[in-house]
């Protein structure tokens, strides 16, 4: 018998973990099981947290789109996995937000890279709650 080797750790966004229990709940539903009732519980306080303090997020960003924004965020700004991450999962609209997450925010980023970065959130945003993509908001993302 051979132990399987642990997997790598993955950092997921809250609509990640949102999409995660919801399919866990249909799936429970529909096999009629019945798993702990500290299980439930607890999958339903996240489920209604998510739901209440991260509305527009959740609905914006879907894993394809999450990982597209993290991967901008990455390569455009040189913001780490869990910087990024972070940035998706809060969805700032301000420069304060973003100097609470990104360390050493003052010698990494300028002024107009802060602006473009939170731009490029509030495009994301924007472009999700249409439900289609803009020319003006694709050409925008393109830009960054």
């Amino acid at each position: 018998m051979t132990a399987e080797k642990p997997s790598r750790p993955t950092l997921v966004s809250n609509g990640e973990v949102l999409a995660f229990l919801r399919s866990c709940e249909a799936a429970d539903h529909m096999a009629h099981t019945h798993n702990s009732q500290h299980l439930r519980t607890v999958s339903f306080e996240v489920t209604r947290y998510l739901t209440a303090v991260y509305p527009a997020a959740l609905k914006a960003f879907g894993p394809n789109r999450t990982a597209t924004l993290i991967e901008k965020l990455r390569t455009s700004f040189g913001l780490t996995r869990a910087e990024s991450l972070m940035v998706v999962n809060s969805c700032p609209t301000s420069p304060i937000e973003l100097y609470l997450i990104i360390e050493d925010f003052s010698e990494r980023l300028t002024e107009e890279q802060v602006d473009q970065m939170l731009a490029l959130v509030q495009d994301y945003l924007a472009t999700s709650a249409d439900g289609v993509e803009t020319e003006g908001n694709a050409e925008a993302m393109e830009d960054t």
